[in-house]
């Protein structure tokens, strides 16, 4: 299939660049911290290299994925199944910084 909307997403993407290029220093400083939280949680096997605002994470037992998801989800936050045993977190315009400093609490938190 084609992209009918192509116009649709590239003006979301040229707004994003005029006005939001600052911002990714800033998602990108947010991913740093928390990337360091994770990587002293016990059931977090792996944390893949932070190069931009996504932090991606394997975990010690892969099967246990949608226990972590469903742990943050009552601690109201966000992430993302990334295949099997892996999860994903991505900052963005709408995480602040308070936002980041609470999932740094949460993290040490989850018990799998």
């Amino acid at each position: 299939g084609g992209m009918r909307q192509a116009g649709f997403l590239a003006a979301a993407g040229l707004y994003a660049l005029k006005n939001n290029v600052e911002r990714l220093t800033i998602d990108h400083q947010h991913a740093l911290q928390i990337d360091a939280i994770l990587a002293k949680c016990s059931w977090v096997k792996n944390t893949y290299p932070v190069q931009t605002n996504i932090i991606v994470i394997e975990l010690v037992e892969s099967d246990k994925r949608d226990l972590v998801l469903q742990q943050l989800k009552e601690n109201h936050v966000l992430a993302s199944a990334f295949g099997p045993g892996k999860v994903r977190f991505v900052f963005h315009l709408d995480v602040t910084a308070e936002q980041v400093a609470e999932l740094a609490t949460i993290l040490p938190k989850i018990s799998v």
